[in-house]
Formats: structure tokens, sequence, C-alpha cells
């Protein structure tokens, strides 16, 4: 009997403790009462070597800087207020930024080429720019830690939401691809 009671009360903690971590890694945040303060900005470069960025203070978007001629590669993106907020809840809310190391590897492996992230943040006159230089070319699910998932998701999210824009899709292709 009491083995019995013991094996009960194992299972309903193991199932209180998921449900904990389950609830722990969910964002549950009203896009509605969340306000955006008037000095946010942000800045974002990604891609293998680093040569894709977007800068929300200039609108800048350079879709290469790896090109016999980058200019070709570089146009204007105004992102609209609702865009805007939904990133700065993915920097602020989804992950804090902030809570990062300013040099970041969120792989615990290496690979050839490599990939550098560069995501700057402004708002309520704080800054914070976390810089993951010359870093394997991986995805969220390979990241070693849950907050290293976090960070390459809104990584991945934000480059989305970027590389959906007709100003991105106007822009000529990749004249060199990397192996």
């Amino acid at each position: 009997m009491r083995k019995k009671k013991a094996v009960t009360i194992c299972i309903v903690c193991i199932i209180l403790c998921m449900t904990a971590i389950c609830g722990c890694t969910q964002t549950n945040i009203d896009p509605e009462k969340v306000q955006v303060p008037e000095d946010f900005l942000f800045s974002i470069t990604w891609n293998v070597y680093g040569i894709s960025s977007y800068d929300s203070e200039t609108g800048t978007l350079i879709k290469t800087t790896d090109a016999t001629h980058p200019e070709n590669y570089i146009t204007n993106l105004e992102l609209s207020e609702e865009t805007l907020k939904e990133i700065y809840i993915k920097l602020t809310k989804d992950i804090d930024l902030y809570s990062y190391k300013n040099e970041y590897n969120p792989f615990s492996f290496v690979s050839q080429p490599t990939q550098t992230i560069i995501i700057s943040l402004t708002a309520d006159g704080a800054s914070k720019t976390v810089t993951c230089e010359d870093i394997a070319l991986g995805d969220a699910e390979e990241a070693r830690t849950q907050k290293g998932r976090k960070f390459m998701k809104v990584r991945d999210e934000i480059v989305e939401i970027i590389t959906n824009t007709e100003e991105w899709k106007s822009l000529p292709d990749y004249e060199f691809g990397y192996d």
C-alpha cells in the first residue's frame, strides 16, 4: 500500500512539474495592452557571415553585402506601427533581450560557413545589443538551451517579417551562394 501511495505521489509531482514548465514557456500577452515606447528602435543583422540587415531607425534594408554591386541590394523599408509593436513584443516579452549576454552563442557545435546575428534594441532610454558572431549555421531546434531556442525562434520570426515584405522581394536574387 505504501509503495502504491508513493508511486501516486510521484506521478502527481511529475504532472505538476510538467504543467509548471509548460506554463513558464508560454507567453500570454495581450498585444492591445502593450504600449510601445516612443523611442523604440531595433536593428538586426543575420545570414551567412551577417550579410543581411535591417535598421528601423533609418529604414535601411540590405539583402546582401556580398555582391559585385552591393548597392543593388539596398532599399528602404518602413515598417507599420502594428509590425513594430509585434517586433517590440518579441524582443521584450517573448524573450527579454536585456537578459542575454552581450556576446552570445546559442549553439554548442561549429559549422563552416558560419552565421552572424546581431540584434539591437532601444526602448525607454535603455539600449541592448546581443552579438552572435561567427556561430554555427543552426536553427532554433539545434540550440543547446531553452533560452537559445527562444532567441533563435524570435530571430527567425523577425527575419520572416522582413523577408516577406514587398521591399525585400523587389531586391535581386543573391549573386553568390554558400555551401
